[in-house]
């Protein structure tokens, strides 16, 4: 900048500005920062939200076709349904059914209150650092391992999920011949409910004809895997447990009763073993029982003679079941998963025909991004058998 002195002179001289003096720059510094905090509000808080009375229907309400129809507990596990599956754009929920809708393709419409609405944001499809890690986090339990060889994973092996009720596992199995052991339910393997040793010192050989009888002899499995006995399905187990009320039986039931003050003047009356019960409201938190259930899934027609990866992604009541990559299943599970510290088993005569390659195990739920990873990564090592 150039100014003159006192004697008129011309100088060339450095001014130190400073931004406090130009009040219209601060002010609008201060707008922008705003402005940039509002958006991630509204970004992060609000716009990720379901919306109250609207519904995400296909573009073309007469060949509306859902992705996925699912009876919930609360529109979180609606949303967390949509989350995990890539093909899920947004879904519709309705609190008064308390159904679950998804759809691949749709638009928001304005309708009833009883109506909640979401949109996915869309996302890059690179994997982070972070979630990259989670990949790493896995246990490699087999590389390669023929069905003519059995083994067997202590429990200590395997580190218990961080969330108990968050575990993955993935595996490349590939069936040789389907007719091997026909008409036997044939074992993979399973984690859980110990197989016994005969007198020669080996496990047993499991003989099931009946799914029934072979739940009731293994009912812990986190997870298990089986071939059915008749068609090319693959069978997975995931033992769960719920709390449900139970009938309490009390020695003088169904009988009228009173419990009145000193005076005899004020009494109050009821009848036994009914809500109103006082002795039954006492032990209302008694009134229930934990009850354990072996649930099943099938993944069909499952292709013979190459190398097919299964994925099982379980977090929270929600599990998904991936083959080769893409999403084959979700189920919303009737109970909370049990994690048991039971040992792997794997292989466990009667089998099939074929082997197991890249079988790990993870302490955490994958997403479709992580999944497609692993994908990627085990159908190249597979490719080179």
């Amino acid at each position: 900048m150039v100014w003159n002195d006192t004697n008129g002179n011309s100088n060339m001289s450095k001014i130190t500005d400073d931004v406090t003096n130009h009040p219209y720059v601060m002010i609008g510094l201060g707008f922008a920062c705003v402005s940039i905090i509002v958006y991630i509000i509204y970004v992060y808080a609000i716009a990720n939200k379901p919306k109250k009375g609207f519904t995400y229907y296909s573009d073309d309400l007469m060949k509306m076709d859902n992705l996925f129809s699912e009876t919930v507990q609360n529109i979180t596990e609606c949303q967390t349904m949509c989350e995990d599956q890539p093909r899920c754009r947004g879904f519709t929920y309705d609190t008064d059914k308390n159904i679950c809708m998804g759809q691949e393709f749709g638009r928001l419409r304005t309708d009833e209150d009883n109506y909640y609405a979401w949109v996915k944001p869309r996302t890059g499809n690179t994997v982070s650092n972070s979630s990259d890690a989670r990949l790493k986090s896995g246990k490699s339990i087999s590389t390669y391992l023929k069905s003519s060889t059995r083994a067997t994973l202590g429990y200590g092996q395997i580190a218990a999920p961080s969330f108990i009720d968050q575990f993955s596992f993935s595996f490349w199995i590939t069936v040789q011949d389907w007719y091997q052991n026909f008409s036997y339910w044939r074992h993979i393997f399973h984690k859980g409910t110990q197989i016994d040793k005969s007198e020669n010192r080996h496990f047993k050989t499991l003989v099931y004809y009946s799914w029934e009888k072979l739940t009731n002899d293994f009912p812990d499995q986190t997870i298990g895997a089986w071939l059915t006995p008749f068609q090319n399905n693959l069978r997975l187990g995931i033992t769960t447990t719920s709390m449900r009320p139970y009938k309490r039986a009390y020695q003088h039931a169904h009988i009228k009763k009173c419990r009145c003050d000193e005076d005899s003047k004020n009494c109050r009356c009821w009848t036994t073993d009914q809500t109103g019960d006082p002795i039954h409201k006492k032990d209302a938190d008694l009134d229930k029982k934990e009850f354990t259930h072996l649930e099943y899934f099938d993944v069909q027609d499952l292709p013979t003679n190459i190398a097919n990866n299964i994925v099982v992604s379980v977090k929270g009541p929600i599990m998904n079941i991936y083959l080769n990559g893409k999403l084959n299943k979700t189920h919303i599970l009737k109970g909370k998963p049990k994690w048991n510290n039971g040992d792997l088993y794997i292989h466990n005569p009667k089998t099939y025909l074929g082997s197991l390659q890249e079988f790990k195990y993870f302490p955490t739920s994958l997403e479709f991004d992580l999944i497609k990873v692993l994908y990627e990564d085990g159908l190249k090592i597979v490719s080179s058998h």
